[in-house]
């Protein structure tokens, strides 16, 4: 290992900070970053490691209040979609209201293009290209209400 100072030698497992000689290092340091207020080298390290604690807890305590959110029995996915397909309907329905712009609609396994393959109003679901078989059964992903 090579320092500003040259070779490290009797060094075996884990190098820590203690071992480290900041050689030729300038004892102030200066952050970009305003919300940092060290001004040496061990003061910095340890403003570093209390913020990254600090963000930890931060991402620990919004993961735990947003548990209970989005409740899983409202996610639906793979629900076919109701409506005759004799090559000319293109309107069909999901069975139940859903969260705006959650919707997800496939038709023959492709996925559609809300206002370009599809358009939604309610619970109906119309396409611009009707389904011609029953194996193009339209079917979608959403969040209900």
């Amino acid at each position: 290992m090579r320092n500003a100072s040259g070779t490290v030698t009797g060094m075996n497992g884990v190098v820590t900070l203690a071992d480290v000689a900041f050689s030729g290092a300038s004892n102030d340091v200066a952050f970009a970053d305003g919300s940092y207020t060290a001004t040496n080298v061990k003061a910095a390290l340890v403003e570093v490691m209390t913020k990254a604690g600090d963000n930890s807890t931060n991402i620990a305590t919004l993961t735990t209040s947003m548990g209970d959110k989005l409740d899983v029995a409202k996610l639906k996915m793979g629900v076919a979609l109701t409506g005759t397909i004799d090559g000319s309907n293109k309107v069909f329905a999901l069975p139940e209201s859903f969260v705006a712009g959650t919707e997800q609609i496939y038709l023959g396994g492709q996925r559609m293009r809300n206002g370009i393959d599809y358009t939604v109003a309610g619970t109906d679901v119309t396409f611009v290209a009707s389904p011609d078989f029953e194996t193009e059964r339209p079917f979608g992903d959403y969040v209900a209400t």
